[in-house]
């Protein structure tokens, strides 16, 4: 077909409708980012329902919201309903003196293999329970984004323009068809008796929740052949709804053969099992070839032996970890241990330990709820007050008396999540990979005294902080009013948190390369850079001791929010430990040594965010710039002192 005129102003008029819904959607979506920003109350902002005005104090205003301070948004429940799928929610969050729950009510239930649409290949994100750490080298599919098309100029009809509809009506078309999609969708999918309604009948029937018929009907009732099996029970006509005697011959020998079915579902899962693994080297027997061989256990399992023995009797006498019948405690760990440090599958770790699959699952998950008991009591200040003066500062010429104030260091880390393609879109961002953006706080030993995990990887990490501070309020370990912790340019300029200034050399690669500071900005971001590298080293070490952390397995959402604390907690513990550890003693002698990312899973690493545009507390900075004035004069001050000794020894040298 030949394009004529009118083709060619046809594609004009829709080419522009479409770019009209572009921009009114990127404008309504920045709006109600804003919008979220003052209903949160972050840190002082906020909308007041009472007055029905912003709620702030000067210092925190920030761009755009002063379009609010009259009047509220308008049909908010339709924005959120658009943008509900993009915005990070309050669940997300998580930490382990939340009171979130780490397993949400979806996650109760066994996973429903059939009526999902990933049940096969890399698609099975989040599949079976029983074999959820699938091979450790298959891929998971990514969902990029694609980049967004330059604006295009809107282009207006000569004549014959043809009448359209406006963006609103569009876009409310447009979210119908979506919802319709969705609706039909769902009810596609649960067509049928699903796990959550045959549970409800176990749970009538008698079987309350936590007991054995419970766990049981869980695992049993994961097929749907013999859910439809139970519901044929259920729903069998009684006596009273049939009068024939044909009718109630067929509903008993349907009542038989359905009960026939069941008992032999049940026989072929608890009865009918593979022969038990049988090798010349045990798992057992590995670990203790393992544990008695200079070096070994620091290869494989990241720690000494001595390491190994004192945070096994820790596990076992405060926290509860218990053996079972064919696996000791010792043994248990250790599984943990390898499948965290080399991020090796379940069938690895079948291979190694000997062990079925559901073994190996359910024995990483008991040691994992362990250690989710031991963050509690590992993963805090040691002094909450932060009313001593840390030895790094004190001994640091340069820093001290300078940065006598600050406690610790603060920053952001992404890691890889393994979610299914439709549950991708939140956790990407610009890195164009599904990230979890982890916040964590570190004192001078290079201990985590706080961390937050589970918040999508395309929150800024300034949001990422308000958020916790709000949710986490009551054991945030807020800074004592005068101290601080160092953070980059990703963060503003606030009481309790001091960032260096933008636009000036900051990483130590750079002054490794480069000259020294000359200006007073340039010295304090040379002292501060110093300062918060611990917060990076500490990173650094996590992800080598922990390869895990680059390539997070096939494993629930909340799973991976637990193993990213579990691997936290083992930083901690073997930072604690009298015992020297080869990595955390290679720290200790280079302070400026920060560990480097393998090459293998240098594909998998994703970049942090950009600086802020928040802005800054006027205080904060008053403080920021008398201290480079300060650090400068005292920088001057060593330099001469230096220059007018080695004059002094030269003169001495010569006289002699």
């Amino acid at each position: 077909m030949d394009w004529n005129d009118a083709h060619l102003q046809l594609a004009c008029e829709l080419m522009a409708e479409q770019t009209q819904i572009k921009n009114k959607w990127d404008k309504l979506k920045a709006d109600w980012t804003i919008w979220l920003k003052l209903k949160r109350r972050q840190t002082g902002t906020g909308w007041n329902n009472a007055t029905q005005t912003i709620d702030m104090e000067a210092e925190w205003i920030f761009p755009g919201c002063g379009k609010f301070r009259k009047k509220p948004i308008q049909n908010e429940d339709l924005l959120r309903e658009m943008f509900r799928n993009i915005t990070n929610e309050e669940a997300d969050h998580w930490n382990p003196f939340s009171d979130n729950p780490i397993i949400p009510t979806s996650q109760e239930q066994p996973f429903d293999v059939d009526d999902s649409e990933y049940v096969d290949g890399e698609n099975n994100a989040q599949g079976d329970p029983f074999d959820a750490n699938k091979e450790g080298d298959e891929e998971v599919q990514e969902v990029t984004p694609s980049a967004v098309p330059n604006k295009k100029p809107r282009v207006a009809a000569v004549d014959r323009k043809k009448a359209k509809s406006s963006t609103a009506l569009l876009m409310v078309e447009a979210i119908s068809k979506i919802s319709d999609c969705s609706s039909s969708f769902t009810a596609k999918k649960q067509e049928g008796i699903t796990i959550t309604e045959i549970m409800e009948h176990v749970k009538d029937c008698g079987a309350a929740y936590g007991s054995d018929e419970h766990d049981i009907a869980t695992q049993l009732f994961v097929k749907k052949e013999h859910r439809e099996i139970l519901y044929a029970i259920i729903c069998a006509p009684s006596d009273d709804e049939t009068d024939t005697s044909d009718n109630e011959s067929m509903a008993f020998w349907n009542l038989v053969l359905a009960g026939a079915k069941l008992a032999a579902a049940y026989v072929e899962l608890y009865f009918d099992k593979n022969p038990p693994r049988t090798s010349l080297l045990s798992g057992m027997g590995w670990l203790l070839e393992t544990l008695n061989t200079p070096g070994e256990c620091h290869s494989q399992l990241r720690m000494s032996t001595q390491m190994f023995y004192d945070l096994h009797d820790l596990l076992v006498g405060r926290y509860g970890l218990k053996p079972s019948l064919h696996i000791n405690t010792q043994e248990m760990l250790a599984v943990f241990l390898f499948v965290l440090s080399g991020n090796e599958s379940n069938r690895k770790a079948q291979n190694r330990f000997k062990h079925s699959g559901e073994t190996i699952h359910r024995k990483f998950d008991e040691v994992l709820n362990a250690f989710m008991d031991m963050s509690r009591d590992f993963i805090r200040p040691k002094d909450p007050n932060f009313r001593t003066v840390h030895r790094r500062i004190r001994d640091d010429r340069r820093a001290y008396p300078h940065f006598k104030d600050c406690i610790g260091a603060l920053d952001g880390t992404h890691i890889r999540v393994s979610l299914p393609p439709d549950d991708q879109v939140r956790y990407i961002g610009k890195s164009g990979i599904p990230t979890q953006n982890v916040l964590a706080s570190c004192d001078f030993d290079m201990r985590f005294t706080y961390v937050s995990t589970g918040q999508p990887g395309s929150m800024h990490d300034t949001s990422v902080l308000y958020n916790a501070i709000r949710v986490d309020e009551s054991f945030f370990p807020h800074p004592p009013k005068g101290k601080y912790y160092v953070v980059d340019a990703g963060y503003p300029n606030r009481p309790g948190y001091l960032c260096p200034y933008k636009g000036e050399r900051y990483h130590m690669p750079e002054w490794h390369r480069g000259m020294e500071p000359k200006t007073p900005k340039e010295r304090f971001n040379r002292v501060h850079s110093s300062i918060r590298n611990v917060i990076e080293r500490s990173f650094g070490v996590l992800k080598m001791k922990w390869q895990i952390l680059y390539k997070m397995a096939s494993y629930p959402m909340f799973k991976q929010k637990m193993i990213v604390v579990a691997t936290m907690v083992l930083h901690n513990f073997i930072r604690e430990h009298g015992g020297e550890d080869l990595d955390f003693a290679r720290c200790d002698r280079d302070p400026n040594y920060v560990p480097e990312i393998p090459e293998r899973y240098l594909k998998y690493v994703a970049r942090s965010n950009g600086s802020t545009d928040a802005p800054n507390a006027p205080t904060m900075d008053k403080f920021r710039d008398d201290l480079a004035t300060a650090l400068s004069l005292a920088w001057k001050l060593e330099l001469c002192i230096s220059h007018y000794s080695l004059v002094i020894y030269g003169q001495l040298f010569l006289l002699e």
